[in-house]
């Protein structure tokens, strides 16, 4: 006779070889633990639907019979299977308990920490559109689309830095549109929220995760009196004629595009300093030190700056445009 489990004497109605054969059948054969949400393949093996979709990051085959399985939208909208539901609800209610305060206690710990994407640079304001397809980071999306917020950190991996070098400032990015393609990736259009300063930096399943102190712009400054500075609306104004002259020399496909992605160009200086940071024919290792400025006359200060650079510039004569 087979040795009871843990937790079986709590269990007086049901024998100790039952409770055994019942546990063993209501075990997730990928994580090895009581079903969290069962749904059950047309194969008809059962598993955690957590557990079914990192399956589907590395294979479209069932775990245990190798199977061919439908596309993982299938299984997204799939109700829980209800039978094993019940039976674990009914025969192992104290196991169910402590299974769901487990499921409970990591989802706390991972809303504790930021995901973030080591991947490219991202604005406030701005949107971005990102094709999901490596196994960690699908499975950080998926997370992430289970938050309130839906959102997460994007940050630039730093050059020459090393396989784990991040820049320390990021932007926060809110999904707004998940489309999930047959064989698990996903393309997402995203919004930036606002900016962070990555405190402290660990990795989950694969990905980073860290704990950010939020950064915001402080108060302005006071006006200027001297004539040594532009003002801000004269910083602006060299911007605005710089990118006139980008489009001027750009095809009208190109500027179509521009307008679809990144939208009109913002009449405020706040706004606009993240348009431009965008738009700017400037290396993204470059631009990420705006994400660090706190001053928005100093953002187009530096701004102004990379456009007396690109001006003297050997290729700019030759024409210059905005892709």
């Amino acid at each position: 006779m087979a040795a009871p489990k843990a937790g079986a004497p709590s269990y007086g109605a049901v024998s100790s070889t039952l409770f055994a054969q019942l546990q063993n059948e209501c075990e997730c054969q990928i994580c090895f633990q009581l079903f969290n949400e069962p749904v059950t393949a047309p194969c008809g093996h059962s598993y955690c639907r957590s557990c079914l979709a990192r399956s589907y990051d590395h294979s479209d085959k069932c775990p245990m019979c190798r199977t061919s399985l439908p596309p993982l939208s299938y299984f997204r909208w799939q109700r829980a299977n209800r039978a094993l539901t019940a039976v674990i609800e009914a025969a192992l209610p104290d196991l169910a308990a402590e299974r769901a305060a487990a499921v409970k206690e990591e989802e706390l710990a991972l809303l504790e920490h930021v995901p973030i994407f080591v991947c490219t640079s991202a604005w406030p304001g701005i949107k971005s559109y990102l094709h999901i397809f490596e196994p960690r980071y699908r499975l950080m999306i998926r997370r992430a689309l289970e938050t309130p917020d839906k959102s997460f950190g994007m940050v630039l991996p730093v050059r020459n830095g090393g396989a784990d070098a991040v820049n320390e400032f990021g932007t926060m990015l809110r999904i707004t549109s998940c489309q999930m393609l047959d064989d698990g990736r996903l393309i997402l259009e995203t919004i930036g929220t606002h900016r962070f300063r990555l405190v402290e930096r660990s990795v989950v399943d694969g990905y980073n995760v860290g704990k950010i102190e939020r950064v915001d712009d402080v108060g302005a400054r006071p006006p200027i009196t001297g004539n040594q500075e532009l003002t801000t609306h004269q910083l602006m104004q060299i911007c605005l004629d710089f990118i006139k002259t980008l489009r001027a020399g750009s095809a009208p496909w190109v500027i179509e595009r521009l307008n679809r992605t990144v939208g009109e160009i913002p009449t405020n200086a706040h706004d606009f300093t993240w348009f431009a940071a965008e738009v700017f024919p400037v290396e993204d290792h470059v631009k990420v030190a705006l994400l660090q400025i706190t001053s928005v006359r100093e953002r187009l200060r530096l701004i102004v700056f990379w456009i007396e650079q690109i001006r003297s510039s050997w290729w700019y004569s030759r024409g210059c445009t905005i892709m």
